[in-house]
């Protein structure tokens, strides 16, 4: 939890001192953080089998264009 504190030194201008409440603030940080990671980890997933999968289709696409040449050599004999 987040306090804001007012304080004036000896000179006229304020400040303004932010206090910070520890036993309630920490527990839910370290859970957004803990969520944030685990979402940056599940996209780098998802991206990592995403480019698996496209390089599996230009594999694929290679083997049927091997084989459409192979099919027109033997049909010219």
């Amino acid at each position: 939890m987040l306090c804001y504190t007012s304080h004036r030194p000896s000179s006229s201008i304020p400040w303004i001192k932010l206090r910070f409440s520890w036993e309630w603030s920490i527990l839910p940080l370290f859970h957004l953080g803990l969520g944030i990671s685990g979402f940056l980890l599940i996209i780098f997933q998802l991206s990592l089998n995403i480019s698996r999968f496209c390089d599996q289709i230009k594999v694929l696409t290679q083997e049927i264009v091997l084989l459409c040449r192979q099919a027109e050599t033997l049909q010219k004999r």
